[in-house]
């Protein structure tokens, strides 16, 4: 299988890709920090010479770095089959009240817009592409969901995975899957 895991150069996203390039898998790493990116490909590669490891730079706050990465994956594999949700961050370890304004909107920006754009892109996609799966990692969405209640409302609108298949039956069926 083709993956595209977000936030994949250190944690669990980089821990997933190993996971996963164990069982054979190929993988797309990706990251904000270029250099990141670089480093795990490399790594990754000389461990699994017999898989491939690609790697694209992207901020998921950033919805045209999100097609890049999409693009980058597709242009590399043929297709994407799993898309997995994992880039987030954490705020200050203070309480809400003394955070300062962009510690916080970044961590929106990130863990809550940039899922957002990440289904956006991928969902058209896999149904063009006729299936595959998205998964989200639940933690980065909770310490955002901890982070301000107000982000409580968007939450019942963004808790989704999607699994889409079955493009044969005409229209691909859409069912719910969570990782």
């Amino acid at each position: 299988m083709n993956i595209v895991i977000t936030g994949s150069t250190k944690g669990i996203g980089y821990g997933m890709a190993r996971e996963f390039l164990k069982r054979g898998h190929n993988i797309m790493i990706s990251s904000r920090r270029t250099e990141a990116v670089a480093i795990a490909v490399t790594d990754l590669g000389n461990e699994f010479p017999d898989c491939s490891v690609l790697g694209q730079p992207c901020d998921v706050a950033e919805f045209d770095q999100v097609e890049a990465l999409w693009d980058a994956a597709e242009r590399g594999f043929g297709q994407v089959d799993i898309w997995i949700n994992n880039a987030g961050r954490d705020g200050m370890k203070v309480p809400f009240f003394a955070l300062p304004q962009e510690d916080y909107m970044h961590t929106v920006q990130t863990n809550i817009v940039g899922l957002l754009h990440c289904n956006r892109v991928v969902i058209p996609k896999l149904y063009q592409q006729g299936g595959g799966m998205i998964w989200i990692d639940r933690i980065a969405l909770f310490s955002t969901l901890d982070f301000a209640a107000l982000t409580l409302i968007v939450a019942g609108w963004i808790w989704i995975g999607w699994r889409i298949e079955n493009p044969a039956a005409g229209k691909p069926s859409v069912s719910y899957l969570m990782a």
